[in-house]
């Protein structure tokens, strides 16, 4: 049996992979969506001997689309933060305050900056891909930059990250 210390010592981060559609044609989505349809479809029984049609052709389809999709597809391994970096992200990004009512502005009742927290959240959870700050700003965009990372995907992420360092893990037995 292994020593606290040894726990301890051999412990990592929580971490989770999130898959992303960067920039994915939205008519290559909607035409994959379709040929899944269409593949259902063929393997349900048919109410005659010809059947629903082939499920070999329509499975052959779907694998072609999504590797037409694949292309678009990144993964980010995000990692959950200690309390160390997460107390200072706080402190980095406090919630807004109303000057003319002196209460928290209503979107970041939560406790921290709605507009700024979450990417920043997310710029210290990312562990892979590596990312320097050109690719950062072409994902999250900037005053002259449009980002590629739609505000849900950022949401997606933020979330994800979030979760990996607030929650705690619990294995039901």
């Amino acid at each position: 049996m292994s020593t606290i210390k040894e726990r301890i010592r051999n412990a990592r981060p929580t971490t989770r992979t999130v898959p992303v559609w960067l920039g994915a044609d939205l008519d290559l989505v909607d035409e994959y969506e379709a040929a899944v349809a269409a593949l259902e479809e063929a393997r349900k029984p048919g109410d005659s001997l010809a059947g629903n049609g082939s499920p070999a052709a329509a499975e052959q389809r779907v694998t072609e689309l999504r590797a037409e999709l694949d292309k678009f597809r990144v993964d980010f391994r995000l990692r959950g933060l200690d309390d160390l970096r997460y107390a200072q992200l706080l402190r980095d990004h406090p919630a807004r305050v109303d000057e003319a009512t002196g209460k928290t502005v209503e979107a970041d009742e939560a406790g921290w900056n709605r507009d700024t927290f979450p990417a920043a959240l997310v710029r210290l959870a990312v562990v892979d891909p590596d990312l320097d700050d050109e690719d950062w700003t072409a994902l999250l965009g900037d005053e002259n930059t449009l980002g590629v990372l739609t505000s849900r995907q950022l949401d997606q992420l933020a979330t994800v990250a979030f979760q990996l360092t607030r929650q705690t893990v619990d294995i039901p037995f």
